[in-house]
């Protein structure tokens, strides 16, 4: 799968932080960390340039540097993703009690956020 982000505007982009998976926890305690494939790998593509980021899926996310790129546009590649752990007592469902089964699981990849960190090219404008 493909994200493709435009900016208004040139910006230097500095760094980018996901957090891999679908971080919510319903009121009834169905914990959707559990219930959709958790990105492992993904390739932003920015500046005319490739980067690689291999990610270790947690709930606080996980955070590549750039050397600060200047674009307009970027993009993302989901390049490789996993299933949510199954607890050892429960290995033919996913998560917690009424969780989904791997095979549901399987059907979706989850991402709760993708914060870009940067400025603009030109403050002023």
């Amino acid at each position: 799968s493909v994200l493709n982000i435009p900016f208004d505007k040139a910006v230097v982009v500095t760094q980018i932080t996901i957090v891999p998976g679908f971080n919510y926890v319903a009121p009834d305690g169905r914990d959707e960390w559990s219930r959709h494939r958790l990105i492992t790998g993904v390739t932003w593509r920015l500046g005319g340039k490739t980067y690689p980021q291999a990610i270790n899926p947690t709930r606080t996310g996980a955070t590549i540097k750039l050397p600060s790129v200047v674009t307009q546009e970027m993009s993302m590649t989901i390049t490789a993703s996993t299933r949510p752990p199954a607890p050892a007592d429960n290995a033919d469902r996913i998560g917690k009690e009424g969780s989904a089964s791997a095979a549901d699981a399987d059907a979706t990849t989850a991402i709760s956020s993708i914060i870009i960190t940067g400025y603009p090219v030109d403050p002023g404008a």
